[in-house]
């Protein structure tokens, strides 16, 4: 749970049971390639599947990193912890979310923006340097974002091939508690 939720704040349940849901995966995939063992060679195979080990393998991308690193991994919030900008941000209506993870996306994003200095400022000129620069490089996009509503700069950014999208917390979810029926 360190990894989950904002900096400095108390830990957070991930949204979704990826133990449960990862262990039934990697169970699937080990029966139907057992089934298909079982087609070469008439041999029945044992699949044995531990939770612990899935939910390992599913955390792959921040365990070597922790491990290159030799240190801790905190908490991101929302942010991706190695792509820059991949993270919400705020418009005049609510946050949304901007995926340049790469040196190009970045530089569209920019541009669909009509903030090139952002691509030029020399705290961005890469993906490590905005990571390491993450805090100015949100201010200076949400300086720019701030100014109009989300659909409008979601418009623009894919317009110009850079992936954005209104917030799943922006929304309306239309399931509620007292909407569901009793089975």
């Amino acid at each position: 749970m360190s990894l989950t939720g904002w900096p400095d704040a108390p830990p957070a349940r991930v949204g979704t049971s990826f133990g449960d849901l990862g262990a039934a995966l990697f169970a699937a995939i080990g029966i139907v390639s057992a089934l298909f063992k079982r087609t070469k060679d008439a041999q029945g195979t044992r699949v044995d599947i531990g939770m612990l080990d899935c939910q390992a393998a599913l955390m792959e991308t921040r365990s070597r990193a922790s491990t290159w690193r030799a240190r801790c991994l905190r908490a991101t919030g929302d942010s991706h912890p190695s792509l820059a900008p991949f993270e919400t941000f705020v418009a005049q209506d609510g946050r949304f979310v901007i995926a340049a993870g790469n040196d190009q996306l970045f530089m569209l994003m920019a541009d669909a923006l009509g903030a090139t200095e952002i691509a030029l400022d020399p705290r961005f000129l890469t993906n490590d340097l905005r990571c390491r620069n993450r805090p100015a490089m949100a201010q200076a996009i949400e300086a720019v974002t701030k100014t109009q509503p989300q659909q409008h700069w979601i418009d623009r950014l894919n317009a110009a091939v850079c992936p954005a999208r209104r917030s799943t917390r922006s929304t309306s979810c239309s399931i509620t508690r007292s909407s569901r029926r009793a089975t």
